[in-house]
């Protein structure tokens, strides 16, 4: 059996998408050998130490392909053999149904919940998801909701771990793309937390190489806390130890929440797109954190006010790891096993029909 992924990222864009079809990529591998490669058109070398986590080979159209408009047979030796899991916007109604058409079995990564999508599979594993999809075709199988949540492996080793020595370490994360103006409102508002503070604390900043004028913005904000020390973390896009370490997280409602509720470290969610709302709204009920509000509606005061709500509750709840978490370290393997089972019921059924002809 063959794997093909179709995915398109950059500095600016994707970056969620390459870390769930990096996550499926590691599940399939770990039930047994099998050929993995990537389609795309991005430049890989940008994420090469991130792509050497996946299992595929990354193979580089030699024009530029617009979603499944490609011939499979140019890649895969039996495309019915092969499984073709894409997590890409720009795939078209049209295209997917033409893509089952010539035979091949397709599995949709999807987040949102706002287009006609034709597949064998449809994989959302965002809260909520299970409301998108209430009108359902029989003939697909629907992975949806947490417990089909795409987390890389290298977040369901160990639980929460603390150093001894860093008592109060928070994590601030808001993604890739143009990060600079939302970085600031962020930092502007822990100004003011700043301010509010008994004791130091240490913030770890993570974000995108910034042209240096962007740079001189952030480091005139930060230069005036005073009991906040800051550490900028370039370039990073494993940030698993890192998270382990933190008590607390300022985050995107991306699938970043869902790592960092996989190692037990509370979020206080920003929502920065549309569709990060289902999950951002259901952090509290779910036991994740808290939600403040959008980023272009930002709430200053409501952030101050659930930031010291959140940094006390993890304070007096120490270091003791929760017996319970949302994760049992299985999701990404559940969704992997079941596209293998339903592909091999596919293949077995047309098989079956082509001996009955």
């Amino acid at each position: 059996m063959t794997i093909v992924f179709r995915c398109e990222f950059g500095p600016d864009y994707g970056l969620g998408h390459l870390m769930r079809i990096i996550s499926l990529s590691q599940a399939f591998a770990q039930r047994g050998k099998c050929k993995q490669i990537l389609l795309t058109n991005s430049d890989a070398a940008y994420f090469k130490s991130l792509l050497e986590t996946a299992s595929f080979t990354v193979i580089n159209f030699n024009h530029h392909v617009e979603g499944l408009a490609f011939d499979l047979r140019e890649f895969v030796d039996t495309p019915k053999d092969a499984i073709t899991v894409f997590d890409h916007y720009d795939v078209t109604a049209g295209q997917m149904k033409a893509y089952q058409e010539a035979g091949n079995f397709l599995v949709a990564i999807d987040d949102l919940g706002d287009r006609e999508i034709t597949a064998n599979v449809i994989l959302n594993q965002n809260i909520g998801a299970e409301l998108i999809y209430q009108k359902k075709n029989l003939n697909i199988l629907y992975l949806l909701g947490l417990e089909y949540c795409l987390i890389r492996k290298q977040f369901n080793k160990t639980h929460r771990q603390l150093e001894e020595k860093d008592p109060t370490s928070i994590l601030l994360t808001l993604g890739g793309g143009d990060i600079t103006e939302r970085l600031s409102i962020l930092l502007s508002a822990i100004k003011r937390v700043d301010q509010l503070l008994v004791n130091k604390i240490k913030l770890d900043v993570v974000l995108p190489k910034l042209p240096p004028n962007d740079l001189e913005k952030i480091n005139h904000i930060t230069k005036a806390y005073q009991l906040i020390s800051v550490n900028m973390i370039f370039d990073c896009y494993d940030l698993s130890d890192t998270m382990k370490k933190s008590k607390l997280a300022i985050s995107s409602c991306g699938s970043t929440v869902y790592e960092l509720a996989s190692v037990g470290v509370p979020v206080l969610g920003i929502a920065i797109a549309d569709n990060q709302m289902p999950a951002a709204i259901k952090l509290e009920e779910f036991g994740i954190g808290r939600y403040v509000s959008r980023i272009n509606d930002f709430d200053e005061a409501r952030f101050v006010e659930l930031f010291f709500e959140l940094y006390h509750q993890t304070k007096e709840a120490g270091r003791k790891v929760p017996e319970k978490t949302l994760f049992d370290g299985k999701s990404s393997l559940r969704a992997a096993d079941l596209m293998i089972k339903k592909a091999g019921s596919i293949l077995n059924h047309d098989q079956l029909e082509r001996e009955r002809i």
